[in-house]
């Protein structure tokens, strides 16, 4: 079966035409209608470099919708991630991709251009699109951070999160007890406030940890306070689906603000050690 008789019916049979622009449903069961039918023949190598991820971004409850082209970004960024395309992989052109998906070439150029930025992919007009080494990746991006624990990070990798986190959070939060501002305490105090009224708030979660950096008063620890906030807040998301209670989550903050609020700069580097050592046990046994 070729990927143009999949995606025609696929997408036939789940309301786009070829006059329409397919929704982000249609584009992901034409993904996954062709991967079935792959998986039953012999592929050939313009199938295989011709395959898509499969579309979940609707199924994902809390997400905000995004529009084509950042779908379609983040399903080839899922791809990548998984290691269906590994570096080096050269990616399918933007003139057939957006053929088959019935979408415009400026669409899939924009979906390309999100990757790049992200570093993931490298685009010239005579080599194509291909993968990059991970050494490019940015593995800080929020986004790139979500997918990374969707798929199910690989040990190394969390292992190697776990301790970039080491080194810096337990440190900012010492210099955040010595150096915050009253405002900033303030702010710090109505994250946490807000995450113990609302069950698994990870926005405020996310708020809490930014204010922390940027109350450190380092101005190169704070250029990376939302990357780190999102690094955190992944992994505490990730041990919730296995199990982990949020108020164990809510505990562990509300002695860090303690710390924090009473300028007590070795217990705010003691506490947010257990907080990152809870945050990373689950999903460590996981991937072990």
């Amino acid at each position: 079966m070729h990927l143009m008789a999949a995606l025609s019916g696929n997408i036939a049979q789940s309301g786009a035409t070829p006059t329409t622009l397919p929704n982000a449903d249609a584009i992901g069961h034409a993904f996954r209608g062709y991967r079935e039918e792959v998986g039953r023949t012999t592929e050939s190598s313009a199938d295989i470099h011709a395959r898509e991820p499969a579309h979940e971004t609707a199924s994902q409850p809390g997400r905000k919708r995004q529009k084509l082209p950042g779908r379609i970004a983040r399903d080839l960024a899922a791809a990548i991630l998984s290691g269906e395309y590994k570096p080096g992989d050269r990616l399918f052109g933007e003139i057939a991709f957006s053929d088959r998906l019935n979408v415009s070439r400026a669409t899939y150029r924009e979906a390309i251009q999100i990757l790049a930025t992200k570093g993931m992919v490298s685009s010239n007009p005579r080599g194509g699109t291909i993968v990059n080494d991970k050494s490019m990746w940015q593995f800080l991006d929020p986004e790139v951070l979500d997918l990374l624990f969707e798929t199910g990070p690989e040990k190394e990798l969390l292992q190697d999160l776990r301790e970039l986190l080491a080194v810096l959070m337990p440190k900012a939060a010492a210099l955040a007890s010595l150096r915050r501002s009253d405002v900033m305490l303030a702010r710090m105090q109505t994250a946490f406030d807000a995450m113990r009224a609302d069950d698994g708030n990870q926005h405020a979660c996310q708020d809490f940890h930014c204010t922390v950096f940027q109350a450190s008063g380092n101005t190169y620890v704070t250029s990376l306070a939302r990357g780190l906030a999102a690094a955190i807040d992944a992994a505490l998301r990730f041990q919730r689906q296995n199990g982990a209670n949020w108020q164990d989550h809510v505990r562990d903050h509300w002695r860090i603000l303690q710390a924090i609020t009473f300028r007590s700069g070795e217990e705010a580097d003691r506490y947010t050690h257990n907080l990152i050592d809870r945050a990373f046990l689950a999903g460590a046994m996981r991937s072990a």
